[in-house]
C-alpha cells in the first residue's frame, strides 16, 4: 500500500526555491575559496607580461624581461635575472 502526499503547487515551487537558494550557498562557497584572491592570500602570486598575459612557465619570459607581481597586498614589478627549469 502506497501512501501518496499532494502538496499544493505554490508550497511545492516555494520548496524548490528554498533548495535552489541553499545550492547557489554552496556553490557560492566553493568559488570564494578557489577565487583569485583567496588564492593570492594563500602566499600565491600571478605573474604577467607587460601585455597583461599570465605567466604560467620560466620558457614564457625571457632575461631582463620586466614583470608584474599581483599579490594579496600589492602589485609588485620585477626584473627577471636569471631562470630555470625545475
Amino acid at each position: 500500500m502506497c501512501i501518496q502526499v499532494l502538496v499544493p503547487p505554490a508550497e511545492a515551487a516555494r520548496q524548490l526555491v528554498v533548495k535552489a537558494r541553499a545550492r547557489r550557498g554552496e556553490l557560492a562557497g566553493k568559488l570564494e575559496v578557489l577565487g583569485p584572491r583567496a588564492v593570492l592570500s594563500r602566499g600565491y602570486a600571478i605573474a604577467q607580461r607587460q601585455g597583461g598575459q599570465v605567466v604560467r612557465g620560466a620558457d614564457e619570459v625571457e632575461v631582463d624581461e620586466v614583470l608584474t607581481l599581483q599579490l594579496s597586498s600589492g602589485v609588485l614589478e620585477v626584473r627577471i635575472i636569471g631562470k630555470r627549469r625545475t
